[in-house]
């Protein structure tokens, strides 16, 4: 009994000696500084150990439910302060349709990504991107390209999907098939196959609405295309069935046209063909506008 007296003291005396060393250290000159400093150094020190490789692996997880797709990430070079890039992504779909990026470049603040997913706040990617090689290919359509662009976003924490934000987005060198499509009035039997086309440059500016993805513009330039684009993408929880709102007026200049001028002459005004891609993101139709 004596001797549990003897530790109580001891841890008094201890305690009363932590008290006089903080209260002493807290009024020597900058100590608060200091100490703010040294709390935000392990901060910053715990985020840049945190194993963010992981945590994207995990929420490309999360994403393969949304997307009903596989989603591979290749080797990545996560940089905190600087820019980021990742070898490879590849995302497979149930109907195998595919989508591809090869030798992506991202100069986003990581740091403040993994500084809101500790706090459990929603996620704001702001920055610019490159994409050596893009491709999307499915059963009726398909686009192989060089990418790059700036955007805005925020993603909603839990479950992860878009909330709001813009997209500045330059296509390059672009390879486009795309689907037949119907000449109107109820002739039967006239779909129009298109060859391969051919785009030097798509530049897009797009705006993020909640489920609304929203083409404000969009400008087609090449040989084979000239145009200009707008429209609405409706995402659906599954956005391979998102549906398709969007209208594009072909420059009658366009090589496309050169062996159809004749059979579509009647459907060309103020020099333009307004075409209609309607349906959904993994089966589009595409229509001539009357």
């Amino acid at each position: 009994m004596v001797q549990l007296q003897e530790i109580i003291e001891t841890l008094k005396r201890l305690a009363a000696w932590l008290r006089r060393i903080l209260s002493e250290t807290v009024r020597l000159p900058y100590a608060k500084l200091y100490f703010a400093l040294s709390v935000l150094l392990i901060c910053i020190f715990t985020a840049i150990s945190y194993p963010i490789e992981l945590q994207i692996k995990k929420e490309a997880q999360n994403l393969e439910r949304f997307l009903a797709a596989n989603i591979i990430i290749g080797d990545m070079d996560i940089g905190y302060i600087g820019d980021s890039s990742i070898e490879r992504l590849d995302v497979v779909f149930r109907d195998n349709t595919e989508f591809q990026v090869h030798d992506a470049i991202m100069d986003v603040n990581v740091l403040g990504l993994m500084i809101n997913h500790i706090l459990k706040r929603d996620y704001t990617i702001d920055g610019s991107f490159s994409m050596k090689k893009v491709r999307y290919e499915s059963n009726r359509f398909g686009i192989t390209c060089a990418a790059n662009g700036n955007i805005d976003l925020v993603l909603q924490r839990s479950p992860t999907t878009m909330k709001r934000g813009d997209l500045t987005l330059l296509l390059q060198n672009a390879v486009i098939k795309l689907p037949p499509f119907n000449m109107p009035g109820g002739i039967t039997g006239l779909d129009i196959d298109l060859p391969v086309l051919q785009c030097s440059a798509i530049s897009f500016e797009i705006v993020f609405d909640e489920n609304t993805i929203r083409v404000k513009r969009a400008a087609i330039a090449g040989k084979d295309l000239k145009g200009s684009c707008s429209g609405t993408i409706q995402r659906s929880r599954v956005f391979r069935n998102s549906s398709i709102d969007l209208n594009i007026a072909v420059d009658e200049t366009s090589a496309v046209l050169d062996n159809y001028k004749m059979l579509l002459s009647k459907y060309i005004s103020d020099n333009k063909l307004n075409v209609k891609i309607r349906g959904t993101v993994g089966q589009p139709s595409v229509e001539l506008a009357q």
